[in-house]
Formats: C-alpha cells, structure tokens, sequence
C-alpha cells in the first residue's frame, strides 16, 4: 500500500524522486504549459525544464497526445531548494485546461509502474494525481494508486 501526506511535495528526503503531475500541450514556442501546481513549482525552479518535457513530448507523442509517465533522468537541479533530484512526471491530462481523466492516469500509472518494477529500491514523492487543478475527487482516485507499494508516498497540499 502506498503512503499518504500532506504537505510540500519538495521537502521529500532528497534521495526520493519527485513526481509531479502534468498534461501534453506544447505551445508554439515548443514549451509544455506549466503554469499550475507543482508542474509551476518545478517549471519556475529548474531552469528550461518546460522546453526539455515539451521536446520530449514533441518527438514521442505530439502535443496533445500520450506519454504517461516520464523519467527525465537522474539528478534535475531544483533551483529553489538547490538540491539536485531525479524528477519525473505523471500525465493526468491532454489538455492543460481540461479536467484530468480516470483512465488517462490509470493508464501512466501503469507505465510507472512498469518504471518501478526496474527501479524497485526507488523512493517516489508524487504529487496526488487529478485532485487539485485536475478537479478530481480523492475517492475517485484512491482505488488507482492502491496498485503501488510502500515505497511511495503522494502528496497533497496543505
């Protein structure tokens, strides 16, 4: 069984990866739109970030289309914290202003899943996924993260 928190997302211990939640829409100029939440925090803390995700997301599955959980690798600076920390990111959405979508996150958290089942040892600090900005309900989403184990932990704001 997974854990639960409340609280900041970024005061994880620092050996943990970082999970933040996310959509697909890359903007004309090639960045993912990043403006809520902890997909804000991280886009305001690590400099460029939106220009790394919104390439990936161009090249694998276009604005607008699937990816589902992305690793961007070992050790992201995050600036405001100056700690340096393996981030990744949850898709919950295709549009930024849309509501995030049930089977859309059962679907990446499958792919993460997938992720931690070569990364068994990993800690995960993930932000809750489609309560929030995503305007979903806790008790929609509890039953999709009961799949995961004790080795990660989400996170919802204070």
């Amino acid at each position: 069984m997974p854990n639960f928190a409340v609280g900041n997302l970024w005061d994880a211990p620092d050996e943990y990866m970082v999970v933040v939640t996310g959509n697909s829409t890359v903007t004309k100029a090639g960045t993912l739109v990043m403006g809520r939440g902890c997909a804000k925090e991280l886009r305001d803390g690590c400099l460029n970030i939106d220009t790394v995700i919104g390439y990936i997301v161009s090249s694998t599955c276009g604005s607008g289309g699937f990816y589902g959980f992305l690793d961007l690798g070992p050790k992201q600076l995050y600036v405001k914290k100056t700690q340096r920390r393996r981030v990744g990111i949850l898709q919950v959405k295709y549009n930024w202003a849309d509501a995030a979508d049930l089977k859309l996150i059962e679907n990446s958290i499958t792919m993460m899943l997938c992720f931690l089942k070569v990364n068994p040892n990993l800690g995960i600090a993930c932000a809750f996924p489609g309560i929030g900005n995503g305007h979903l309900s806790k008790e929609q989403v509890c039953p999709l993260l009961n799949r995961f184990g004790n080795n990660i932990t989400f996170y919802e704001k204070d």
